[in-house]
């Protein structure tokens, strides 16, 4: 194994940790949105205190729920990162045809999941307006700019591993 495979190699399991990691990550916060929701309709009325950034019942349900919306998505699409490097690092080369099919199928549900995450949690914000915050709107449309960018690397990378997949099968024939 040469230097840049060794690197590959490096990169790619690297790759495997953090989008493991990140998927952990979201599966706690998906059960803390989901905790909140439940907490919202059980102590609503008899722990106030709790709920104090909130104007109404309904506003936290819905900002909780969008929150949740999001968690899912961001961990849908980290279990299939995690099993894309798994894939490639069982492979030893990112270049093979199974390989740049992940690719293109991870940066496909990036640009798909993304965008259609932050459209629903923008309308359950805006659902009940006293709630909504222009802050929130602004920090998930700068988040999810960062998700079509890596969504639309993943489409042009598995071009270049799907490239390299078939001169390496035009080599071998």
């Amino acid at each position: 194994m040469d230097k840049t495979e060794r690197t590959i190699a490096k990169v790619t399991n690297a790759g495997r940790i953090l989008s493991r990691i990140a998927w952990i990550f979201d599966l706690i916060a998906c059960g803390c949105s989901a905790f909140l929701i439940l907490a919202a309709l059980l102590w609503w009325n008899t722990r106030p205190d709790l709920f104090t950034g909130y104007a109404s019942q309904t506003g936290a349900l819905l900002i909780c729920a969008g929150d949740l919306i999001g968690c899912v998505g961001s961990a849908v699409l980290a279990y299939f990162a995690r099993q894309h490097f798994a894939h490639a690092l069982e492979a030893q080369t990112p270049f093979t045809l199974r390989g740049a099919a992940e690719q293109k199928r991870l940066g496909i549900l990036i640009l798909c999941i993304s965008p259609a995450t932050m459209v629903l949690r923008v309308a359950l914000s805006a659902a009940f307006s006293a709630e909504f915050m222009p802050e929130r709107l602004a920090g998930m449309i700068v988040a999810d700019g960062g998700m079509l960018a890596l969504g639309v690397m993943f489409l042009v990378l598995s071009l270049v591993c799907r490239y390299g997949a078939e001169r390496e099968a035009m080599k071998q024939e």
